[in-house]
């Protein structure tokens, strides 16, 4: 049976929410179609319908708001038609997060790693030295130790590094006076990341949620029976 799902720790971010509950709604209805005895999935594929719907509702994801459940009868199509709308739409979120995540990171060649690592030691150092409460002490350990795995990520990521930066600037206002020689080896630490981000192309644009591309569900074919007649009798030699 599938857990229940933790909405209290869902992503702030209600694209990246949609993704993950997309995920584990795709979970439960495998789970649904594999405990079917009976052959027919209807219920189970309008249920994740019905899921999906309703969290594009309560997260405000517009891309999805015209699809409506199916007849029974029509369920399969009209699923399989959802089904691929819905994988749509989670691409292009997660493309948009990956042109997002290039935008605040850089790539950072061999030398200019070693270099940042031998700052965060620096840092390390002082730190170790000063004279911190043991809570506050290992915050900041942990703050330069993701750092500095970020570093050795194909691309680094600024968050971490912009935490650290901030909670060794909190600390000397509040008194830590050991750890003001790290404002230099920070400055030289952001001196390193910017001359490399200069050296990338800049975006077009930083990526939009109304980037992302509405799919409406298929209309309805209506057939004009009065001119298939018509067509029809013209075929007709008699």
């Amino acid at each position: 049976m599938a857990e229940p799902i933790d909405f209290d720790n869902l992503p702030e971010n209600p694209f990246q929410a949609f993704v993950i509950l997309v995920g584990l709604f795709d979970e439960q209805l495998a789970e649904d179609i594999r405990g079917n005895e009976e052959g027919d999935t209807r219920l189970a594929l309008i249920s994740h319908m019905n899921k999906i719907t309703g969290a594009a509702r309560a997260l405000h994801i517009e891309a999805l708001r015209d699809w409506e459940l199916p007849d029974y009868d029509n369920t399969y199509n009209v699923h399989r038609e959802f089904d691929l709308a819905t994988k749509s739409i989670v691409l292009q979120i997660q493309i948009q997060k990956a042109r997002i995540g290039a935008i605040y990171s850089v790539e950072l060649d061999a030398a200019t790693k070693a270099r940042i690592h031998n700052l965060v030691n620096e840092i390390r150092q002082l730190v170790e030295a000063a004279d911190l409460e043991v809570g506050k002490k290992n915050s900041l350990f942990s703050n330069l130790n993701a750092f500095d795995a970020d570093v050795d990520r194909a691309r680094t990521r600024f968050d971490n590094g912009m935490l650290m930066g901030i909670s060794i600037a909190d600390l000397i206002n509040k008194g830590a006076n050991a750890l003001k020689p790290a404002n230099e080896l920070l400055k030289r630490i952001n001196e390193l990341l910017g001359g490399a981000k200069t050296k990338e192309a800049a975006p077009e644009k930083l990526p939009s949620p109304d980037d992302i591309k509405r799919v409406e569900k298929p209309r309805k074919q209506i057939q004009d029976f009065r001119r298939a007649s018509r067509e029809l009798d013209d075929e007709i030699p008699f």
